[in-house]
């Protein structure tokens, strides 16, 4: 994923105040959302903010902050359960943290 993102950061030009906003908001612990029409660059700027290089630019050092992207397009009918174990999965995975040897499921009461 990571030279996607390269890629991305290449193309996104413009909406300097957004994503000034946005790391504000994240450094100050404050939930963001954006809303908008298909295609208006959602997606785009959500990978732009997850480029490591943009993420050290306004503050949003690794060692603190970790974007997990996850498009739901693929998931139409993805339960709550489904789609946690997916985000802690990709973020362990940023983590470089092995994965728990026993499997996670829905009811386990772990």
């Amino acid at each position: 994923m990571a030279a996607s993102l390269s890629k991305e950061s290449r193309l996104f030009v413009g909406r300097e105040r957004e994503v000034a906003k946005i790391c504000e908001a994240i450094r100050a612990s404050a939930s963001v959302s954006m809303v908008g029409e298909r295609r208006v660059g959602k997606s785009s700027l959500l990978l732009y903010l997850a480029d490591p290089s943009v993420e050290q630019k306004n503050g949003l050092y690794p060692a603190r902050y970790i974007f997990t992207y996850f498009d739901f397009l693929g998931y139409p009918t993805i339960t709550p359960t489904e789609l946690w174990h997916r985000l802690l999965a990709e973020t362990l995975s940023q983590l470089r943290v092995p994965a728990p040897s026993t499997s996670l499921r829905a009811g386990s009461g772990g």
